[in-house]
């Protein structure tokens, strides 16, 4: 309930107070409620007679899931990845200290419990001060970006919700609140052929909570988006591990240069971008980075409703489709180049809600299948091991992939 409805249900009572001859609840309560509910008031009485502090009526945070999780697997679990928006709308400064996801079935289901260390490497403030990440100052918003991940499908839950405890600024014990339930999408999720050929593709800046991809919150039109939530940069490593051989500043040292980009799915091409002149590998002497130009040369490929696979720095004169063209699975579209904001060639590939690539929700997919290649730059202790075959699966962080077609 706003202010201004408050205030209107004020009058009404006083109205209906005087009456029926008895006293105005307006006399009594209009003392800045709005502003009091989130503080401590003001008399003492026999409550705080010990010397506590009074409790506050509730806690000053309005907090939103602006994109509800879709449950996808990657590396043989099961998760669903989604943003807490938390606003601080009171005065009094809060601290998060532990977040709980919990079914929303009486049974109450506990799913992931984040706090200490964990907690602060999720949260995130947007004017980039992260030297409290915990903390929300009065009329503050943080960002929580939340994985939670699960060992089978069937512990997806079809609902869920947050308790989340915080300390408040003034009051010395813990306050807890319970958010709405969230519901999840747990119809599969699109499956698509791959975006290029061969062995040796690294997932660079691939699915993980911590890359920039993942928190690339960007404001367009005054909505708030992350069509990279899901992205990867496709990018090709030699045989021994190194991204290029020779000059290290030319584009044709490396081994991805050139790759021909594919249609994931039969479909539509809805957008396009070309004349973007292309960067010379290490260096920042290319066109000047803009909205228009940071995807570089680009393809949009629609493939089901509200299904969208962008194609980013892609070679400027490349591209072989245009709007309104029909493709099949496998056709080519382009070749792989080193245009917009990119520092070596790759190709930047995510599936987006809407017919842009910056403005529209990045959402998962899954590859028909992948094999995941093991060798001695990649593993753990320095040794090959033996390639593992996935299907029905999306890449996630830093895996070597051989694409199957």
């Amino acid at each position: 309930m706003t202010c201004s409805r408050l205030s209107l249900l004020f009058v009404s009572a006083t109205v209906l107070y005087l009456g029926l001859g008895m006293r105005p609840i307006s006399s009594l309560a209009r003392v800045g409620l709005c502003d009091s509910l989130h503080q401590p008031p003001q008399n003492k009485d026999a409550e705080n007679a010990a010397g506590d502090e009074p409790k506050p009526l509730t806690a000053p945070l309005d907090i939103e899931v602006p994109t509800a999780p879709w449950a996808f697997k990657g590396n043989g679990k099961w998760h669903l990845v989604y943003e807490l928006h938390i606003a601080n709308i009171g005065q009094p400064k809060c601290t998060l200290t532990r977040i709980e996801v919990v079914t929303s079935s009486p049974a109450r289901r506990m799913l992931a419990i984040f706090e200490g260390k964990d907690l602060n490497a999720m949260i995130s403030h947007p004017d980039g001060d992260d030297r409290a990440p915990s903390t929300i100052p009065g009329a503050g918003v943080v960002i929580a970006y939340m994985w939670v991940t699960f060992e089978r499908k069937e512990d997806v839950p079809a609902t869920f919700l947050h308790q989340i405890t915080l300390s408040l600024d003034g009051y010395s014990e813990g306050l807890t609140i319970k958010t709405p339930n969230v519901t999840v999408n747990r119809t599969p999720v699109p499956v698509i052929g791959p975006p290029l050929r061969g062995a040796d593709w690294g997932a660079a800046h691939g699915p993980a909570n911590d890359t920039h991809h993942r928190r690339g919150l960007l404001t367009l039109n005054g909505h708030a988006y992350i069509a990279e939530r899901f992205a990867i940069d496709w990018l090709r490593l030699t045989t021994s591990g190194a991204i290029h051989t020779g000059d290290a500043g030319k584009n044709v040292s490396y081994p991805g240069y050139g790759a021909e980009a594919l249609a994931v799915a039969d479909g539509s091409i809805t957008g396009k971008r070309e004349g973007i002149a292309e960067n010379n590998p290490g260096t920042t002497d290319g066109p000047r980075i803009t909205l228009e130009t940071i995807c570089g040369n680009y393809v949009i490929l629609q493939f089901g409703p509200h299904l969208y696979a962008s194609y980013c720095h892609l070679q400027p004169g490349s591209i072989r489709v245009n709007p309104g063209d029909k493709v099949k699975r496998g056709q080519v579209l382009a070749l792989v180049g080193n245009s917009g904001n990119s520092g070596a060639p790759h190709l930047h590939f995510q599936v987006c809600d809407d017919n842009s690539t910056l403005a529209c929700e990045g959402v998962p997919y899954a590859l028909r299948s992948f094999v995941q290649e093991t060798r001695g730059f990649n593993s753990p202790d320095g040794k090959p091991h033996p390639d593992i075959v996935h299907t029905l699966e999306l890449p996630t962080y830093e895996m070597l992939v051989r694409f199957v077609q």
